[in-house]
């Protein structure tokens, strides 16, 4: 009797292993299929072009419409991109007229 248990009990904990690493299988091919469906996605393209200050600019407002997402975090990484594509220093203020170099990303071909 004990050993008809015993290995009863062999075979569930083999069946719960198969199950957990079955599971554990699936998650890794789903994981895997979706960071490839992004690597598929079509790249998208830098652009550059020159924009003029206009009355009430700030570095804010000009990367909230050229930024790639528009999140906060990528705002604020694109006011320090435009900062340094344009050499200015943090404590310079912007001028009316004052030209400034500023990247876009589009996917589309130009």
């Amino acid at each position: 009797m004990k050993r008809k248990s015993q290995a009863m009990m062999r075979r569930q904990q083999m069946m719960k292993m198969f199950i957990v690493t079955a599971i554990l299988i699936v998650i890794a091919v789903i994981l895997l299929s979706r960071s490839r469906v992004v690597a598929d996605a079509p790249a998208q393209t830098p652009y550059y072009s020159t924009i003029t200050v206009e009355r009430g600019d700030n570095l804010w407002s000009i990367a909230q419409k050229y930024a790639p997402d528009n999140s906060n975090r990528s705002v604020s990484a694109y006011v320090d991109n435009i900062r340094s594509m344009n050499k200015l220093r943090r404590d310079a203020p912007l001028q009316v007229g004052q030209s400034l170099l500023v990247v876009y990303y589009t996917d589309e071909a130009r």
